[in-house]
C-alpha cells in the first residue's frame, strides 16, 4: 500500500473509530495477519487487487475512485523520484584487490560517463 493510500485508509478508519483489524474482518478474512498483509500490499494494478480495493471501499463506504486516485498519485510521485535519482551524475570508483580480503578503493574524479571511467 502506498503512503497516501495508507494515510487515507487510516484516516477513514480513525474517523469511524475503527482499526485495521476490524477492516480485515469486515473484508471476510478469518486470518487477521493474512488480511493485514493483503491490505498492506494493496495496489490497483491487477484485477485481484482492484477487487480488494472495491471491497475496501465498500467496507469504508467511500468511492473506490478516491482510493485509486491516492494510489495513482503515489505511483506518479515515485516515478518522478526515480527519474530524478537516475538523472544524477554517478560517482565512479576503482576497486583494486591488494591481497585476499584487502581492497583499495579510489574515486575517479572528472569521469562523466562509464566509458571515461574505464
Amino acid at each position: 500500500m502506498t503512503d497516501r493510500l495508507q494515510r487515507l485508509i487510516d484516516g477513514l478508519l480513525a474517523s469511524r473509530g475503527r482499526t485495521r483489524a476490524w477492516l480485515v474482518r469486515e473484508l471476510g478474512y478469518r486470518n487477521t495477519n493474512k488480511g493485514l498483509r493483503r491490505l498492506a500490499s494493496l495496489s490497483f494494478e491487477t484485477g485481484t487487487d482492484r477487487d480488494l480495493g472495491t471491497r475496501v471501499a465498500g467496507a469504508l463506504v467511500v468511492d473506490v475512485a478516491m482510493l485509486e486516485r491516492a494510489w495513482v498519485e503515489d505511483v506518479l510521485e515515485r516515478e518522478v523520484c526515480l527519474r530524478a535519482e537516475r538523472s544524477r551524475d554517478p560517482t565512479y570508483y576503482v576497486i583494486i584487490r591488494a591481497m585476499p580480503a584487502v581492497y583499495l578503493r579510489s574515486r575517479l574524479d572528472g569521469a562523466s560517463s562509464a566509458d571515461e571511467a574505464i
